[in-house]
């Protein structure tokens, strides 16, 4: 806008500037109607001096034409200068109107904006305080499961005391009446504890497997076991354990001098007065002499 100001300015300043020289050299020209004084006295002049004259006001024709020529055309740009203000003028105007259109959108989405925050500030501070709660009835539970927890440890510990105690008692009773095992009996009899280790046996054991009563008590019921059939024997260990009926089987087991003897086995779980497993007695008879009879009766028989 200010460019085109100065552009203006300037012509508006150089068709003063023509029009004045247009104006001088119309007022330099002599008038025809008028009679020249000079020419008057002087008739008999010499004819170059008029076609001096001539010249110079064709020169002066030509320079008027040539200003007029200027003239329309200075005319011509600030005609055409002025159009280009007008349409600016309009393009600015509507710039102007959208421009303020769109503040006053961008001023609603502004207020919505911060309505929309100051809900969210709203709903922040209710979830902080509903979190504030939750943290506390959390805090509250955990210190309740805490206690029950430590309840539970000790009645826990308390159980495993009085088990072990109980344990221990009848480990003691065991080995305090060496009659509870039968001594009478042909089989050898083994008394162990849920763990798997010889508590009692009676003398036939002694005799069968070759270790003294006080040598093996302390010590698993698994140094007779050959090793390939530890497997077994747990197996069978595990449903006494349990309370399980255990029917009975033939088996090896392994005397002290490592010789191995067939022996068929009768497992029977001792029981609490709370049903609760407390000891095994494993009954052991031994059949590796009674099997070679058996053949060669069979063999007899087949004869």
């Amino acid at each position: 806008m200010a460019d085109k100001r100065m552009v203006q300015d300037r012509i508006a300043e150089e068709l003063l500037r023509i029009r004045k020289q247009i104006a001088e050299i119309k007022s330099a020209q002599p008038n025809p109607a008028e009679p020249n004084l000079v020419e008057a006295t002087e008739i008999k002049e010499p004819a170059p001096k008029q076609d001096r004259s001539s010249s110079l006001e064709e020169q002066l024709r030509g320079r008027i034409m040539e200003l007029e020529w200027a003239d329309e055309g200075l005319r011509g740009q600030i005609n055409e200068l002025r159009q280009s203000e007008e349409e600016l003028k309009k393009k600015t105007e509507l710039q102007e109107e959208q421009l303020r259109e769109r503040i006053m959108e961008l001023e609603r989405a502004n207020e919505d904006l911060r309505g929309q925050i100051s809900e969210l500030r709203q709903s922040a501070e209710e979830l902080r305080g509903k979190m504030e709660l939750a943290v506390e009835q959390l805090g509250e539970r955990v210190a309740q499961l805490e206690q029950a927890n430590g309840e539970i440890h000790r009645e826990i510990g308390d159980q495993r005391q009085t088990e072990e105690e109980l344990r221990n008692k009848q480990a003691m009773d065991l080995a305090a009446k060496p009659e509870t095992v039968n001594e009478h009996v042909e089989d050898a009899v083994v008394e162990i504890n849920p763990d798997g280790i010889i508590l009692n046996w009676n003398s036939r054991a002694e005799t069968v497997y070759g270790y003294s009563s006080q040598h093996v008590k302390g010590f698993p019921f698994f140094i007779l076991v050959p090793r390939e059939r530890y497997d077994e024997f747990q197996r069978i260990i595990d449903l006494a354990k349990q309370g399980q009926e255990v029917p009975p089987t033939e088996a090896y087991l392994v005397k002290k001098d490592g010789e191995q003897i067939k022996v068929s086995v009768s497992i029977s779980a001792f029981r609490d007065s709370a049903g609760q497993v407390t000891g095994i007695s494993v009954t052991t008879r031994d059949i590796s002499k009674l099997t070679p009879k058996l053949k060669e009766k069979k063999s007899k028989s087949k004869k």
